[in-house]
Protein backbone atom coordinates (compact mmCIF):
# COMPACT_ATOMS: atom_id res chain seq x y z
CA UNK A 1 0.00 0.00 0.00
CA UNK A 2 2.82 2.32 0.18
CA UNK A 3 2.86 2.91 -3.68
CA UNK A 4 0.06 3.64 -3.74
CA UNK A 5 0.38 6.40 -0.82
CA UNK A 6 2.81 8.24 -3.31
CA UNK A 7 0.51 7.99 -6.24
CA UNK A 8 -2.49 8.95 -4.57
CA UNK A 9 -0.99 11.91 -2.47
CA UNK A 10 2.32 12.97 -4.75
CA UNK A 11 1.02 12.26 -8.23
CA UNK A 12 -2.75 13.16 -8.26
CA UNK A 13 -2.04 16.56 -6.23
CA UNK A 14 -1.14 17.57 -9.65
CA UNK A 15 -4.52 16.51 -11.10
CA UNK A 16 -6.99 17.89 -8.73
CA UNK A 17 -8.15 21.23 -9.68
CA UNK A 18 -9.17 23.89 -6.87
CA UNK A 19 -11.80 26.41 -6.69
CA UNK A 20 -13.72 23.68 -9.00
CA UNK A 21 -16.75 25.68 -9.44
CA UNK A 22 -15.18 28.97 -10.66
CA UNK A 23 -13.60 30.60 -13.54
CA UNK A 24 -10.02 30.99 -13.16
CA UNK A 25 -7.72 33.01 -15.48
CA UNK A 26 -5.11 30.87 -13.94
CA UNK A 27 -5.94 27.37 -13.02
CA UNK A 28 -4.79 26.24 -9.52
CA UNK A 29 -3.85 22.71 -8.31
CA UNK A 30 -4.01 20.92 -5.23
CA UNK A 31 -0.04 20.57 -5.74
CA UNK A 32 0.38 24.55 -6.19
CA UNK A 33 -1.75 25.17 -3.16
CA UNK A 34 0.31 22.95 -0.59
CA UNK A 35 3.66 24.69 -1.96
CA UNK A 36 2.40 28.18 -1.40
CA UNK A 37 0.83 27.24 1.99
CA UNK A 38 3.63 25.52 3.18
CA UNK A 39 6.22 28.66 2.11
CA UNK A 40 3.60 30.95 3.79
CA UNK A 41 3.56 28.55 6.64
CA UNK A 42 7.52 28.31 7.82
CA UNK A 43 7.22 32.14 7.03
CA UNK A 44 4.43 33.09 9.22
CA UNK A 45 6.10 30.70 12.22
CA UNK A 46 9.07 32.12 11.82
CA UNK A 47 7.73 35.76 12.29
CA UNK A 48 6.26 34.08 15.26
CA UNK A 49 8.90 32.98 17.05
CA UNK A 50 12.17 35.05 15.78
CA UNK A 51 10.08 38.20 15.88
CA UNK A 52 7.55 38.12 18.04
CA UNK A 53 8.97 35.43 21.00
CA UNK A 54 6.78 32.64 20.63
CA UNK A 55 7.78 29.18 22.25
CA UNK A 56 5.15 27.16 21.44
CA UNK A 57 5.51 27.25 17.62
CA UNK A 58 7.86 25.53 15.51
CA UNK A 59 7.97 26.85 11.78
CA UNK A 60 9.35 23.33 10.54
CA UNK A 61 6.19 21.58 12.22
CA UNK A 62 4.26 24.39 10.62
CA UNK A 63 5.08 23.50 7.02
CA UNK A 64 4.63 19.60 7.80
CA UNK A 65 0.96 20.60 8.76
CA UNK A 66 0.55 22.99 5.81
CA UNK A 67 1.94 20.16 3.70
CA UNK A 68 -0.66 17.44 4.60
CA UNK A 69 -3.13 19.41 5.30
CA UNK A 70 -5.75 18.99 2.16
CA UNK A 71 -4.50 15.25 2.07
CA UNK A 72 -8.20 14.16 1.71
CA UNK A 73 -8.53 16.05 -1.65
CA UNK A 74 -6.73 13.54 -3.36
CA UNK A 75 -9.39 11.56 -3.38
CA UNK A 76 -12.34 13.38 -2.62
CA UNK A 77 -11.25 16.86 -5.16
CA UNK A 78 -12.06 20.46 -3.54
CA UNK A 79 -15.22 20.98 -1.93
CA UNK A 80 -16.59 24.37 -2.30
CA UNK A 81 -15.90 26.42 1.28
CA UNK A 82 -18.67 28.31 1.18
CA UNK A 83 -20.66 25.07 0.64
CA UNK A 84 -18.94 23.12 3.10
CA UNK A 85 -19.90 25.95 5.82
CA UNK A 86 -23.30 26.43 4.43
CA UNK A 87 -24.97 24.83 8.23
CA UNK A 88 -23.44 22.54 10.78
CA UNK A 89 -25.17 19.65 9.63
CA UNK A 90 -23.59 20.02 6.54
CA UNK A 91 -20.08 21.14 7.92
CA UNK A 92 -20.56 17.86 10.19
CA UNK A 93 -21.37 15.60 7.18
CA UNK A 94 -18.43 16.72 5.35
CA UNK A 95 -16.05 16.20 8.10
CA UNK A 96 -16.82 13.08 8.61
CA UNK A 97 -16.46 12.21 4.82
CA UNK A 98 -12.55 13.66 5.02
CA UNK A 99 -11.99 11.82 8.45
CA UNK A 100 -12.34 8.35 6.22
CA UNK A 101 -10.06 9.64 3.60
CA UNK A 102 -7.26 10.76 6.22
CA UNK A 103 -7.52 7.62 7.66
CA UNK A 104 -7.62 5.27 5.03
CA UNK A 105 -4.55 7.70 3.68
CA UNK A 106 -2.90 6.56 7.11
CA UNK A 107 -3.63 2.99 5.99
CA UNK A 108 -1.36 3.53 2.82
CA UNK A 109 1.52 3.67 4.95
CA UNK A 110 3.85 1.04 6.03
CA UNK A 111 2.87 0.36 10.31
CA UNK A 112 6.48 1.93 11.37
CA UNK A 113 5.36 5.55 9.75
CA UNK A 114 1.91 5.62 11.27
CA UNK A 115 2.45 7.04 14.36
CA UNK A 116 4.89 9.73 12.85
CA UNK A 117 2.55 10.77 10.07
CA UNK A 118 -1.29 10.29 11.87
CA UNK A 119 -1.17 13.39 13.51
CA UNK A 120 0.14 15.71 10.28
CA UNK A 121 -2.91 13.70 8.39
CA UNK A 122 -5.44 13.64 10.88
CA UNK A 123 -4.89 17.12 12.80
CA UNK A 124 -5.80 18.28 15.89
CA UNK A 125 -7.20 21.86 15.17
CA UNK A 126 -6.53 23.03 18.79
CA UNK A 127 -2.85 22.57 18.31
CA UNK A 128 -0.92 25.73 17.83
CA UNK A 129 0.86 24.50 14.95
CA UNK A 130 -1.93 23.63 13.18
CA UNK A 131 -3.66 26.49 14.04
CA UNK A 132 -0.53 28.42 12.46
CA UNK A 133 -0.78 26.45 9.23
CA UNK A 134 -5.08 26.89 9.15
CA UNK A 135 -4.07 30.61 8.88
CA UNK A 136 -1.30 29.80 6.09
CA UNK A 137 -4.07 28.17 4.12
CA UNK A 138 -6.22 31.76 4.62
CA UNK A 139 -3.33 33.90 2.91
CA UNK A 140 -2.85 31.39 0.29
CA UNK A 141 -6.35 31.48 -0.76
CA UNK A 142 -6.37 35.23 -0.63
CA UNK A 143 -3.31 35.80 -2.37
CA UNK A 144 -4.94 33.14 -5.20
CA UNK A 145 -8.25 35.73 -5.16
CA UNK A 146 -5.94 39.08 -5.56
CA UNK A 147 -4.03 37.38 -8.58
CA UNK A 148 -7.23 36.54 -10.52
CA UNK A 149 -8.63 39.96 -9.93
CA UNK A 150 -5.73 41.80 -10.66
CA UNK A 151 -6.12 39.71 -14.35
CA UNK A 152 -9.73 41.16 -13.75
CA UNK A 153 -11.68 38.07 -12.79
CA UNK A 154 -13.45 40.29 -10.00
CA UNK A 155 -16.41 38.44 -11.08
CA UNK A 156 -15.29 35.13 -9.26
CA UNK A 157 -13.34 36.21 -6.88
CA UNK A 158 -14.24 39.41 -5.19
CA UNK A 159 -16.95 38.15 -2.98
CA UNK A 160 -14.62 35.28 -1.97
CA UNK A 161 -11.75 37.95 -1.61
CA UNK A 162 -13.78 39.35 0.74
CA UNK A 163 -14.87 36.37 2.86
CA UNK A 164 -11.63 35.12 3.69
CA UNK A 165 -10.00 38.96 4.10
CA UNK A 166 -13.03 38.85 7.24
CA UNK A 167 -11.05 35.51 8.28
CA UNK A 168 -7.69 37.26 7.77
CA UNK A 169 -9.54 40.30 9.18
CA UNK A 170 -9.94 37.96 13.17
CA UNK A 171 -6.46 36.46 13.16
CA UNK A 172 -4.93 39.87 13.08
CA UNK A 173 -7.35 41.09 15.97
CA UNK A 174 -5.99 37.91 17.34
CA UNK A 175 -2.56 37.25 16.70
CA UNK A 176 0.38 39.77 16.73
CA UNK A 177 2.54 37.76 14.44
CA UNK A 178 -0.13 37.99 11.93
CA UNK A 179 -0.28 41.34 12.06
CA UNK A 180 3.78 41.49 12.04
CA UNK A 181 3.47 39.39 8.90
CA UNK A 182 1.13 41.37 7.38
CA UNK A 183 3.51 44.67 7.84
CA UNK A 184 7.07 42.30 6.46
CA UNK A 185 5.27 40.58 3.43
CA UNK A 186 2.12 41.43 2.51
CA UNK A 187 1.96 45.53 3.07
CA UNK A 188 1.07 45.49 -0.74
CA UNK A 189 -1.02 43.33 -3.53
CA UNK A 190 2.20 41.07 -4.46
CA UNK A 191 0.34 39.93 -7.30
CA UNK A 192 0.82 43.14 -9.08
CA UNK A 193 4.45 42.97 -8.52
CA UNK A 194 5.75 42.26 -12.35
CA UNK A 195 9.10 40.66 -12.88
CA UNK A 196 10.37 43.98 -13.82
CA UNK A 197 10.07 45.29 -10.48
CA UNK A 198 11.78 42.74 -8.83
CA UNK A 199 15.29 43.05 -10.75
CA UNK A 200 17.66 45.99 -10.36
CA UNK A 201 16.24 48.87 -11.77
CA UNK A 202 19.78 49.82 -13.35
CA UNK A 203 19.92 46.48 -15.67
CA UNK A 204 19.65 48.86 -18.95
CA UNK A 205 23.30 50.21 -18.35
CA UNK A 206 24.54 46.29 -19.05
CA UNK A 207 23.16 45.76 -22.49
CA UNK A 208 24.24 46.75 -25.58
CA UNK A 209 22.61 50.08 -25.74
CA UNK A 210 23.85 51.12 -22.26
CA UNK A 211 27.06 50.28 -23.04
CA UNK A 212 26.50 53.08 -25.63
CA UNK A 213 26.34 55.69 -22.98
CA UNK A 214 29.59 55.17 -22.08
Amino acid sequence: MSTTFLATHLLRSHSIKRWPLMFSVREETLAGHLADTCMLGHLLAAVAVNICGRQDIDPDKVASYCLFHEISESLLGDINSKAKHINQETHQAIKTVENHFEALSIEMLPDALKARYTPLISQDKNEINAKVAKISDSFAALIKCQWEISRGNQVEFLEARDSIQEQIDIYTEKYDFVRKFIELFLNEDITRISVDKLMPRDWVKNTDAGKMRD
